[in-house]
């Protein structure tokens, strides 16, 4: 068992990045379009009502390839963490966070993702 000490040791020589977490639970990782409550019919004494179910998260867009593949539906924790992970992936890889999650885009913001991307891309591109 680890104690505090060895903890301490390892964060010096283990980068951490930090990953804005802006728009991640709320945004679909696969077509990038905002996500909504699914709803349930609820009925007491004979009386339905339609409640929204808090916890998870469905796609609504039909050109979505979750929503053709009938996974529209998934949890909250499950999507923040797949999004989360996309955000701080795309920050490492092209120096600026994917658009749909960055809290300050600004033409300079984009013109960054874009112009990384691209010249990752092109690089790619040539060695094949």
């Amino acid at each position: 068992m680890e104690g505090t000490g060895s903890q301490k040791k390892h964060r010096y020589y283990t980068p951490v990045p930090i990953t804005n977490e802006h728009n991640t639970s709320q945004t679909c990782i696969y077509c990038y379009k905002k996500l909504s409550h699914p709803y349930k019919v609820v009925g007491k004494n004979g009386e339905k009502k339609i409640q929204t179910v808090n916890g998870t998260f469905q796609c609504e867009n039909t050109n979505c390839v979750s929503f053709k593949s009938k996974k529209a539906s998934r949890s909250r924790d499950q999507l923040s963490l797949m999004a989360t992970g996309l955000a701080g992936c795309s920050r490492l890889l092209f120096g600026a966070t994917i658009l749909i999650f960055d809290h300050n885009v600004s033409q300079s913001n984009t013109g960054l993702y874009n112009r990384n991307a691209v010249s990752l891309f092109t690089v790619t591109d040539s060695r094949a």
